[in-house]
């Protein structure tokens, strides 16, 4: 009887202190077909990462590589999926596949800075968009992808056919267009002909790669909140209830901010109650289709970091959704410009 009534309060208990919210350690994907934990790409440090699919919904993620803090910038990877939380590279970009080339790791005006990535439908062709330091804007067609095993990886860029003077951020969102920011903060969105100037101004931007076309900005802060609007003007953006993170890093243009097919994702440094130190403080909206609108911002649980390689927090994070075609996918880039995503 005793021994019964201390395994009901013992159960009791248990229950109590997970719904109080126990903090958990986060665990390592050790292979490539597990759930609920993080996976840390080996190879080298990263600064950006875009991830999107094929006009056929195969997923890829392309990031750009560092190696030291004087050279960085010149190189892209592009990862394909495998099983549920691996991602294997299966195209270079940059110094890898043109050198000399349009990119440098050793040239401050010659580094990638910004990336967006473009199915083109109905295809077979994805474009690949790259921004460099100076402001020029480029572009890569990949026709076939994943490339296989031994294939030729190799990704070329050349320049776009329409630049824009002054771009310091690009973004893709599909019904919408490529969507870019300047160091003025103007915002424009580019058709068929050319770049269109649209009212008021843009700190940040956030696209996406599905067919809803949502695209976020950031419009300004007051107080300790961030002010958002939608590139689709219907659709109203609550204020998120914290600061996002400096999007000028060491390393390029952070993207703290995040909008994927029905949710989008903020990252608020300091804003997770109860947390550890090394909690991923992930903020998560969803849409309202009845209003037109997207819900409140509310803490979205992963496991923290601890025990992870590269454990200091993301300052970057994308929808990964598209990757695997499975909601809940997210990838990050840490302060130690390690690259890993969160397997859900």
């Amino acid at each position: 009887m005793h021994t019964f009534s201390r395994l009901s309060l013992s159960g009791a208990l248990l229950a109590l202190f997970l719904l109080a919210g126990a903090p958990a350690d986060a665990a390592e994907c050790t292979e490539d077909n597990l759930h609920g934990c993080w996976r840390t790409l080996s190879g080298p440090n990263y600064s950006q990462v875009a991830v999107g699919a094929t006009p056929s919904g195969v997923g890829i993620a392309c990031a750009v590589t560092v190696t030291q803090q004087f050279s960085w910038g010149g190189v892209l990877h592009c990862f394909a999926p495998v099983g549920t939380s691996g991602a294997v590279i299966r195209g270079r970009g940059g110094e890898e596949a043109q050198n000399p080339g349009p990119f440098s790791s050793s040239d401050e005006s010659k580094r990638i800075v910004s990336l967006a990535i473009r199915p083109v439908v109905p295809g077979p062709l994805t474009h690949i968009y790259a921004l460099r330091s100076d402001g020029q804007l480029f572009v890569a067609a990949v026709l076939t992808w994943p490339y296989a095993e031994g294939a030729d990886p190799r990704i070329y860029f050349s320049a776009d056919n329409l630049p824009l003077a002054g771009i310091r951020e690009i973004a893709w969102a599909p019904g919408t267009g490529l969507v870019a920011t300047t160091h003025s903060n103007q915002r424009f969105v580019r058709n068929g002909s050319g770049w269109s100037l649209m009212s008021g101004t843009a700190l940040l931007l956030a696209g996406n790669n599905d067919s809803s076309g949502h695209a976020f900005f950031v419009s300004g802060t007051r107080g300790p909140t961030t002010l958002l609007g939608n590139f689709v003007a219907n659709w109203s953006v609550p204020f998120l209830p914290g600061l996002l993170p400096s999007a000028a890093g060491s390393f390029g243009r952070g993207k703290p901010l995040t909008v994927g097919a029905d949710r989008a994702y903020a990252l608020l440094p300091g804003s997770c109650s109860g947390g550890s130190a090394l909690t991923p403080c992930i903020f998560r909206a969803g849409i309202n289709i009845w209003n037109h609108s997207w819900g409140s911002w509310n803490y979205f649980p992963t496991a923290d970091f601890s025990g992870i390689q590269g454990t200091t927090m993301p300052w970057t994070i994308q929808d990964g959704s598209k990757m695997r075609g499975v909601p809940g996918e997210l990838w990050v880039i840490g302060g130690g410009q390690h690259l890993k995503f969160w397997a859900p």
